[in-house]
């Protein structure tokens, strides 16, 4: 069975994995890391749109004033994505920002070698004045398929670091369901470790409980259950006023038996003795082993009458019933009702007077004490 401490340590350990830096920072839906991104992707779509603007005013000579404010835009766009990336990887983030950080400083530099170049050939200020004598369509052409590229490697290293954060966030849900799992079965194994340890206490009280009630070897009830069922029915009948008798009854020469064919087989007679008498009751009455082979029958809502015709029923049946080993067995039996006012030590009292003149009237007979 685990330990309460091991359950409670893998049931745990999935809310570490979702308290853990790299699970809560890598989280795709999260600003601390989505929205860095994406606003890089958002600076690199408006730098390669000013470069072609730049671009485009540049081959048509037109508005020769607005090249350093382009310039000047495009260089705070560029120096801004950068330290996004450059803030964000400061937070020790477990994914490779390396390469965009690369790719913004190549667009970074490719951004100042341009519009440095192009502020230098305005003839502007190579001159001094007048208009340009032919617009820069080389510069334009080598700069402008360079720009595209590195925005499309900024945008396919953003895609990829979107995915990668995913498939880490896969793979860590997919840890913490692990840990979840096993911390049920652990779980569902204390449970079941607790519920068989519960039956087998049950079991072991159930047994208890029998040894305490029931006689060993006849499976009986015991003498001292038996009185106490016996002290609880006759406080009902008298409160009710119902009848209620008792039938006592020994085994005739059981001393000779045990001497002859051995208390093994004395054994024997015993629990076929049990075994009758049980066949022959109803489900309200108690029979009990009261010692040796002796055994007493309680009998409620049953009149004298109607208990001796019962004892006669069964000393019939004891007398052709074939038992192990010895020929034949017989059993002398004594009846009597409860009477009104009478106490329980008296009612024992006429019972086993009955029962020695049963006895004593040839054995293998019944008889009722009369009121």
């Amino acid at each position: 069975m685990p330990s309460p401490r091991l359950v409670r340590s893998r049931a745990d350990e999935a809310p570490l994995l979702m308290r853990s830096p790299s699970t809560r920072l890598l989280s795709a839906s999260g600003s601390a890391f989505a929205v860095p991104l994406q606003t890089v992707g958002l600076l690199s779509t408006l730098i390669v749109l000013a470069n072609g603007t730049f671009e485009v005013l540049v081959v048509n000579d037109l508005n020769r004033e607005q090249y350093g404010l382009i310039a000047a835009l495009v260089v705070l766009l560029s120096v801004w994505a950068l330290a996004e990336v450059v803030l964000l990887q400061r937070r020790r983030l477990s994914i490779p920002l390396l390469p965009l950080q690369l790719a913004l400083v190549l667009q970074l530099g490719v951004v100042l070698l341009r519009h440095g170049l192009g502020v230098l050939r305005t003839p502007a200020i190579v001159n001094g004045f007048g208009p340009a004598s032919r617009p820069q369509f080389g510069m334009a052409i080598s700069f402008t398929p360079l720009y595209l590229a590195i925005f499309l490697v900024i945008s396919k290293l953003i895609i990829d670091l979107f995915v990668h954060a995913e498939q880490r966030r896969a793979n860590q849900l997919e840890v913490q369901m692990e840990a979840l799992e096993e911390a049920r079965q652990d779980l569902r194994e204390a449970r079941d470790a607790a519920e068989a340890a519960n039956l087998a206490l049950l079991a072991a009280n159930a047994q208890l409980h029998g040894q305490a009630t029931s006689d060993a070897l006849t499976g009986l009830s015991n003498r001292r259950h038996f009185e106490a069922a016996l002290a609880d029915q006759v406080a009902s009948s008298l409160r009710f006023h119902e009848p209620l008798a008792l039938l006592f009854t020994d085994l005739d020469h059981f001393k000779t038996i045990n001497d002859r064919f051995g208390h093994q087989c004395g054994d024997l007679v015993l629990v076929e003795m049990a075994r009758l008498l049980k066949a022959s009751l109803r489900k309200p009455d108690l029979v009990a082993r009261w010692g040796g082979d002796e055994f007493i029958v309680m009998l409620p809502h049953t009149d004298g009458r109607e208990a001796l015709q019962l004892a006669e029923q069964i000393r019939v049946a004891v007398a052709v019933h074939v038992f192990p080993v010895v020929p034949a067995v017989s059993a002398s039996f004594g009846v009597a009702e409860l009477r009104p006012g009478e106490s329980v030590e008296q009612w024992f009292a006429r019972i086993d007077t009955v029962l020695y003149a049963a006895k004593a009237a040839g054995r293998n007979s019944v008889k009722l004490s009369d009121a």
